[in-house]
């Protein structure tokens, strides 16, 4: 489906199912040892889940840019065989920085998370109110000539709550294996009945994440400027902390925290920082692919 500006759109991918701690690393390694798994049953028998089940998988794999469509079936990404290889059971916290961010900026695939992220903008919120709003929203993105499903968006709503919500301890069963990795991110809480998008600790929120971040963000052609004659790559902050999919949007960070990270990033000689004559601007000194960070992160640990 597709709107009349022609944007693709998904709501309810995931088959009501929610990712699920392990999910990645066992289909990572199922898709490694075999790119047609999800052809016989949907990978059903393979992974040891019912057929529903291992299409959630499936599209997670995908949405987290972990793998691609190939002549075979499907087959790792390079940046899904950098995980395999470096962080195979999931455990490091910016493996699931990288997950979210790569989720959150799909807008074509995780419509919801992408408009959850970018426009969904209430300080304190219901789930109720979570659902009308992103039906709106979601209507307004599709456009009058296309009709969504409301009970689609309701269902990724839900989604996006027990995903990034941390259950209560007396609500876990670990043998059941539900529990969302993400909600450890520390994105979204839940207080006196109520949500609320927050941003997450420094604790949590490894710098190399928010690096790949703005890289995926000045990734985007249309959202690069150039700085004069320069062939370095400009980007203010603002648009830092506002544009679609920019670092600010998908990882819920303040200005004070983004011009922190910002410092740190230029004190690693990553980037210049400008604020004099009221620019307020970045320059990027080298322009480096999300794959080679991820790499390189793995690397210096």
């Amino acid at each position: 489906m597709a709107s009349e500006n022609s944007t693709k759109f998904k709501f309810k991918g995931h088959e009501t199912f929610v990712l699920r701690d392990g999910w990645i690393n066992k289909g990572l390694s199922a898709v490694a040892d075999n790119q047609g798994i999800f052809r016989e049953y949907f990978g059903a028998d393979a992974l040891g889940v019912g057929p529903n089940m291992a299409k959630a998988i499936r599209y997670w794999l995908k949405t987290a840019g972990l793998t691609q469509t190939c002549s075979g079936g499907v087959e790792l990404t390079d940046t899904g065989r950098l995980i395999l290889d470096n962080d195979q059971y999931i455990e490091d916290p910016f493996t699931l920085w990288i997950l979210h961010i790569n989720i959150a900026c799909n807008k074509s695939e995780a419509t919801a998370w992408n408009l959850f992220f970018n426009e969904f903008d209430m300080d304190e919120f219901t789930k109720e109110q979570l659902q009308t709003v992103m039906i709106s929203l979601a209507g307004r993105m599709v456009g009058t000539d296309k009709t969504i499903a409301e009970k689609s968006v309701s269902s990724d709503c839900d989604a996006i709550l027990q995903m990034y919500v941390k259950r209560h301890i007396e609500d876990y069963d670990p043998e059941e294996k539900k529990v969302c990795p993400f909600q450890g991110l520390g994105l979204v809480r839940l207080q006196n009945g109520k949500y609320a998008k927050v941003q997450p600790s420094s604790d949590s929120l490894t710098p190399m994440a928010v690096w790949y971040a703005l890289n995926k963000y000045a990734d985007e052609a249309d959202k690069i400027e150039k700085a004069g004659t320069s062939d370095q790559n400009s980007i203010s902050i603002d648009r830092l902390l506002t544009a679609p999919d920019s670092p600010g949007r998908i990882l819920n960070l303040k200005r004070t925290s983004m011009l922190g990270y910002i410092s740190r990033f230029a004190d690693d000689d990553l980037l210049t920082l400008n604020q004099t004559a009221g620019l307020d601007m970045v320059y990027l000194k080298e322009k480096r692919s999300l794959e080679e960070i991820v790499k390189e992160y793995y690397r210096g640990k």
